[in-house]
């Protein structure tokens, strides 16, 4: 994945990019952490796991048993139609697939 970037430098870059100048033709705010934000993201908890592979900082995940094949086929066929639904309602239903199918916690 790379070193990691930081996100001013980024906005310097996008900056510079438009042919303009950081912090001279357009200022860069620092607003710092909001309610809710992490400083990290974690994708597996550890009650999911994780198997080591042959390079030291990739893991492999492993495989959950809450669904089998054929579900996860449903559950993603389901997802692929609501997300070509045009209809007015369809953020409601993909709303109403994620409470079903995603767990919060």
């Amino acid at each position: 994945m790379g070193e990691p970037v930081k996100i001013v430098h980024i906005a310097e870059e996008l900056i510079r990019l438009h042919g303009l100048e950081p912090n001279r033709d357009i200022d860069i705010q620092f607003t710092g952490l909001r309610p809710g934000e992490k400083l990290f993201e974690e994708i597996l908890t550890s009650e999911e796991g994780a198997d080591a592979s042959c390079h030291e900082k990739i893991f492999i995940a492993r495989n959950s048993l809450k669904y089998t094949m054929p579900e996860l086929t449903a559950i993603l066929a389901e997802f692929s139609a609501a997300i070509q639904d045009p209809s007015p309602d369809s953020d409601e239903k993909m709303k109403q697939l994620l409470r079903k199918h995603v767990a919060w916690r």
